[in-house]
């Protein structure tokens, strides 16, 4: 079975944030409040940010609790998911074991 190299900006890429100044730059890109609102959240490990890019452009914003369940999952300027997005966000929902709900 031959493999085929996909590069990141042409896929749906997940990454947990890793500290305060990037969740400011997930703020400010997804048009949210991520970046000043949820810096003590996350720090204080009360919850965990989780952001999606796709084609270079920051498509989902993922609040996870600490008992790995979804609190909130939006797409720029907090729009609900749909097409694309809502499927990139229910497969890594399945990849991480993750019960899928509609989060707002």
């Amino acid at each position: 079975m031959e493999t085929v190299e996909v590069k990141d900006e042409d896929r749906y890429c997940f990454y947990v944030t890793q500290s305060s100044a990037e969740l400011r730059t997930v703020g400010s890109e997804m048009h949210n409040c991520v970046g000043w609102c949820y810096t003590e959240l996350a720090r204080k490990k009360y919850c965990t940010i989780v952001y999606a890019k796709y084609k270079n452009k920051y498509r989902i914003c993922i609040e996870v609790s600490p008992k790995f369940s979804i609190r909130q999952a939006l797409g720029p300027g907090n729009r609900v998911l749909q097409g694309e997005d809502l499927l990139a966000y229910q497969e890594w929902c399945r990849a991480k074991n993750i019960k899928f709900k509609k989060v707002f």
